[in-house]
């Protein structure tokens, strides 16, 4: 082990820990997280000091924290404050404080350090290159224009969903008056940030405990088949429902809606509202919630000062996941070239034109993930081993087509319903999982000895049959003989024989 790494983030609404373990080969793996709401930013005193018992409710959290950290042999803490402390007279006070009880050295950032810890989380952990990020904390929001991966520019406005809460009636249901006030209120801090004008007409990118509400919200109400938060798209018209149907809410109704956690239900429509408001002025085209913020910016940042590139966020996730899971990376990345070799070289009999190269990194590095749990049909093991490691870089789609393509490539078929997840594959979706499964099974066998004995391929494509020509130290005779038991599927769907020579 190289470091056990803890990363708090005290915000003005909740204060929150994980515990990720760094291992000497880079592998990294989430080991605990713990969240504390204590609403730190909740009702300055009139000289904008924190109050005392907030400070309490700090210390004793961050005292708690301590000892966890300490029961997990951290050797590393990284440690930040945001928006509440940054604005209290008396916050350095509190970091002192934190500082003598604790031993934890506490930074306060700054918002742009906010907005760019952001920018680090999303652009490490998606793989969209242009987009609008926006943070909303409870005592500020932050938004980030991310061009071609790189970010163009950056606010932040002291503004959050407490201060919605404390300036506008926010409890019971908002009155057409009162919704004017406030989404006025917003548009006029909107028109105020000169570049917004020409962030137009890209997805918005939510960030924080908000945006994660709101795709908590829309998945049950959908009945989403994945629990997975992180790359959920949540449909303009789902936002737009969840809207006007909270906006209309007593209190008491709001605590028990579901999928609204009752320890937000009080402040949640102010930063709704500023959700619509950006959607509307922005003409965002998506709104996809990231589980991803301040604290995964800091431990992305850490990793680039260990000289990791995180330029492609899937390959970094994959090869990180393999190793975790003691996966054999050479056979992964060998049968990963194979397929790629099949896929390319037979593109005028199978006819896929869309870019499904992220597919095909994933189900073909992780197609043996499943031995991790039992050998034994460890294909079908790979199907909810692939939808349950959180993989970054894949939309949900993606996602779901390479569990389904690695849990073909010992079988002719997968043991999972394709209507389960209608809401995220289609017809054609599942016409390219069964040719990629294909490829994938025979580039598999191909490295059946893991020795790369058969280095490369390439297809001569006849009218009644495939020529796979491969290159090879020695002759294969393991490799081929477990290519040919896939004869008949490669048969039924290229309507051709397979020949391999």
């Amino acid at each position: 082990m190289l470091d056990n790494i803890g990363i708090i983030d005290m915000g003005s609404n909740s204060v929150r820990l994980i515990l990720v373990k760094v291992n000497h080969d880079m592998s990294f793996r989430l080991m605990e997280e713990h969240k504390e709401s204590i609403r730190l930013g909740d009702g300055f005193t009139e000289n904008m000091t924190l109050k005392p018992h907030k400070i309490e409710a700090a210390l004793k959290t961050m005292r708690m924290f301590k000892r966890l950290c300490d029961a997990q042999n951290v050797t590393k803490i990284l440690a930040v404050a945001t928006a509440a402390v940054r604005k209290a007279q008396n916050g350095i006070e509190l970091i002192d404080r934190i500082k003598a009880e604790t031993g934890i050295d506490m930074k306060v950032i700054s918002g742009e350090e906010e907005a760019h810890l952001d920018f680090i989380a999303v652009s490490s952990s998606l793989s969209i290159k242009d987009a609008l990020i926006l943070d909303i904390g409870g005592g500020s929001f932050e938004l980030i224009w991310m061009e071609n991966r790189l970010k163009k520019e950056s606010v932040s406005i002291p503004i959050g969903s407490i201060d919605f809460a404390e300036q506008f009636n926010v409890k019971d249901p908002l009155s057409k008056n009162e919704e004017q006030k406030i989404l006025s209120f917003i548009s006029n801090h909107l028109k105020s940030i000169p570049w917004l004008e020409n962030a137009k007409n890209l997805p918005l990118i939510g960030v924080g405990g908000t945006l994660r509400n709101i795709g908590k919200i829309d998945m049950l109400r959908r009945k989403y088949p994945l629990d997975i938060i992180h790359g959920y798209e949540v449909p303009l018209s789902g936002f737009n429902f969840i809207y006007k149907e909270i906006k209309n809410l007593e209190i008491s109704d709001k605590r028990s809606f579901p999928g609204l956690s009752s320890d937000r239900a009080d402040i949640f429509i102010g930063s709704l509202a500023l959700v619509k408001s950006i959607i509307d002025f922005t003409k965002s085209t998506s709104l996809i919630i990231s589980g991803k913020g301040v604290r995964e910016g800091l431990f992305y940042s850490f990793l680039k000062d260990k000289n990791i590139i995180i330029d492609n966020p899937l390959l970094l996730s994959l090869e990180n996941t393999g190793k975790n899971m003691g996966l054999d990376m050479v056979h992964m990345f060998q049968v990963r070239k194979l397929t790629k070799r099949l896929f390319e070289d037979l593109k005028e009999i199978h006819k896929i034109h869309e870019d499904i190269d992220k597919i095909i990194d994933a189900s073909t590095i992780l197609h043996d993930s499943g031995i991790i749990i039992n050998y034994y049909n460890h294909h079908r093991n790979s199907f909810f081993v692939i939808l349950n490691s959180q993989v970054n870089g894949l939309t949900h789609r993606e996602l779901v087509m390479s569990a389904y393509i690695a849990s073909f490539h010992r079988k002719n078929k997968s043991y999972e319903d394709f209507e389960t997840y209608k809401l995220l594959i289609d017809e054609r979706d599942i016409e390219i999982i069964k040719i990629v499964s294909v490829l994938l099974r025979i580039a598999e066998s191909l490295d059946k000895s893991m020795s790369s004995v058969v280095s490369d391929l390439y297809c001569e494509i006849e009218k009644d049959k495939v020529l796979i020509k491969i290159s090879a130290k020695e002759y294969p005779e393991l490799e081929i003989n477990d290519a040919i038991t896939a004869y008949s599927q490669f048969k039924k769907v290229f309507k051709r024989s397979m020949v391999i020579i």
